[in-house]
Protein backbone atom coordinates (compact mmCIF):
# COMPACT_ATOMS: atom_id res chain seq x y z
CA UNK A 1 0.00 0.00 0.00
CA UNK A 2 2.80 2.23 1.16
CA UNK A 3 3.92 2.07 -2.69
CA UNK A 4 0.59 3.41 -4.14
CA UNK A 5 0.93 6.48 -1.90
CA UNK A 6 4.18 7.21 -3.24
CA UNK A 7 3.08 6.24 -7.17
CA UNK A 8 -0.23 8.06 -7.22
CA UNK A 9 0.25 11.53 -6.97
CA UNK A 10 3.90 11.18 -8.62
CA UNK A 11 1.36 9.84 -11.75
CA UNK A 12 -1.31 12.35 -11.14
CA UNK A 13 1.38 15.37 -11.69
CA UNK A 14 2.93 13.35 -14.56
CA UNK A 15 -0.48 13.09 -16.01
CA UNK A 16 -1.37 16.75 -15.47
CA UNK A 17 1.58 17.95 -16.42
CA UNK A 18 1.01 15.78 -19.79
CA UNK A 19 -2.41 17.47 -20.90
CA UNK A 20 -0.79 20.98 -20.73
CA UNK A 21 2.03 19.61 -23.19
CA UNK A 22 -0.06 17.87 -25.49
CA UNK A 23 -2.05 20.40 -25.69
CA UNK A 24 0.11 23.05 -26.01
CA UNK A 25 2.05 21.00 -28.98
CA UNK A 26 -1.05 19.62 -30.63
CA UNK A 27 -3.22 23.42 -30.66
CA UNK A 28 -0.73 25.07 -33.01
CA UNK A 29 0.01 22.47 -35.40
CA UNK A 30 -4.01 22.34 -36.71
CA UNK A 31 -5.16 24.40 -39.38
CA UNK A 32 -6.89 27.70 -38.44
CA UNK A 33 -10.42 26.25 -39.64
CA UNK A 34 -9.94 22.34 -37.91
CA UNK A 35 -8.46 23.45 -34.36
CA UNK A 36 -10.72 22.10 -31.26
CA UNK A 37 -11.39 24.86 -28.47
CA UNK A 38 -8.85 24.46 -26.11
CA UNK A 39 -12.03 24.95 -23.44
CA UNK A 40 -13.50 21.76 -24.84
CA UNK A 41 -10.41 19.91 -24.34
CA UNK A 42 -9.63 21.35 -20.74
CA UNK A 43 -13.49 20.36 -19.43
CA UNK A 44 -12.83 16.82 -21.34
CA UNK A 45 -9.53 16.08 -19.60
CA UNK A 46 -10.66 17.49 -16.43
CA UNK A 47 -13.77 15.21 -16.32
CA UNK A 48 -12.06 12.10 -17.53
CA UNK A 49 -9.62 12.40 -15.18
CA UNK A 50 -12.35 13.06 -12.26
CA UNK A 51 -14.11 10.18 -13.40
CA UNK A 52 -11.04 7.56 -12.95
CA UNK A 53 -9.86 9.12 -9.86
CA UNK A 54 -13.42 8.20 -8.13
CA UNK A 55 -13.41 4.44 -9.81
CA UNK A 56 -10.00 4.39 -8.92
CA UNK A 57 -10.20 5.93 -5.36
CA UNK A 58 -13.42 3.78 -4.80
CA UNK A 59 -12.22 0.15 -5.91
CA UNK A 60 -8.91 0.91 -4.44
CA UNK A 61 -10.39 1.57 -1.05
CA UNK A 62 -12.26 -1.64 -1.67
CA UNK A 63 -9.89 -3.98 -2.22
CA UNK A 64 -7.53 -2.23 0.56
CA UNK A 65 -10.16 -2.30 3.55
CA UNK A 66 -10.55 -6.32 2.28
CA UNK A 67 -6.91 -7.09 1.98
CA UNK A 68 -6.44 -6.48 5.79
CA UNK A 69 -7.76 -8.71 8.66
CA UNK A 70 -9.24 -6.02 10.44
CA UNK A 71 -9.61 -3.20 8.51
CA UNK A 72 -9.08 0.33 10.45
CA UNK A 73 -10.40 4.28 9.75
CA UNK A 74 -7.32 4.35 7.73
CA UNK A 75 -8.01 1.30 4.97
CA UNK A 76 -9.34 3.86 2.59
CA UNK A 77 -6.51 6.03 2.03
CA UNK A 78 -4.72 3.68 -0.13
CA UNK A 79 -7.27 4.13 -2.41
CA UNK A 80 -7.82 7.83 -1.93
CA UNK A 81 -4.02 8.95 -1.67
CA UNK A 82 -2.69 5.98 -4.29
CA UNK A 83 -4.87 4.33 -6.39
CA UNK A 84 -7.58 6.89 -6.93
CA UNK A 85 -4.77 9.56 -8.38
CA UNK A 86 -2.96 6.53 -10.59
CA UNK A 87 -6.06 6.34 -12.20
CA UNK A 88 -6.52 9.88 -12.77
CA UNK A 89 -2.80 10.73 -14.07
CA UNK A 90 -2.98 7.56 -16.91
CA UNK A 91 -6.66 8.38 -18.08
CA UNK A 92 -5.44 12.28 -18.49
CA UNK A 93 -2.23 11.23 -20.17
CA UNK A 94 -3.55 8.51 -22.26
CA UNK A 95 -6.12 10.85 -23.18
CA UNK A 96 -4.06 13.69 -24.13
CA UNK A 97 -1.51 11.39 -25.78
CA UNK A 98 -4.89 9.99 -27.98
CA UNK A 99 -6.07 13.56 -28.68
CA UNK A 100 -2.82 15.13 -29.85
CA UNK A 101 -1.71 11.98 -32.40
CA UNK A 102 -5.29 13.14 -34.31
CA UNK A 103 -3.66 16.76 -35.42
CA UNK A 104 -2.86 16.86 -38.85
CA UNK A 105 0.90 17.30 -40.45
CA UNK A 106 1.58 21.13 -39.76
CA UNK A 107 1.71 22.82 -43.04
Amino acid sequence: MTAFLIIGPIAFYTGLIAAVVYGVRYRPSRRPGQRVSLLRYVLITLTLGLLAFLVGALAGSAIFCAATAEPGSLCGLGGWLGLGPLCSGLAMLVYARKWSRRAPPAR
